[in-house]
């Protein structure tokens, strides 16, 4: 029997996003803005001047993801869900794009 925790599989599809996000922005151009930026709370400060505090996924979740109270045996606990799924297909879809422009840039430094 293979158990399935959405809680555990959102989380991970979100720290994954956001690693990437982080990797494309120390191998680009400084003070360029990935796509879909706008989507990450974090980032919108930064690019805006604002102070950034620290990130985690309780504070910096994207748009797409909602937090939400989840009922359970304990009490209630938070949990987060992909609430605009083509919204996040569309984000991923424009960072691999823009790995494959990042990588093109590597191969011409080359």
């Amino acid at each position: 029997q293979i158990l399935v925790d959405e809680e555990a599989l959102t989380r991970w599809s979100i720290d994954g996003i956001k690693v990437v996000r982080d990797q494309l922005y120390r191998a680009g151009i400084a003070g360029a803005q990935l796509p879909y930026y706008e989507n990450w709370p974090n980032e919108v400060r930064h690019f805006n001047g604002d102070i950034v505090g620290p990130s985690n996924v309780e504070i910096d979740h994207p748009t797409w993801a909602k937090k939400g109270v989840k009922a359970s045996c304990d009490g209630a606990t938070s949990s987060i869900v992909i609430n605009n799924l083509p919204g996040m297909a569309d984000e991923v879809s424009s960072l691999l794009q823009s790995i494959e422009l990042n990588l093109d840039q590597q191969r011409q430094r080359r």
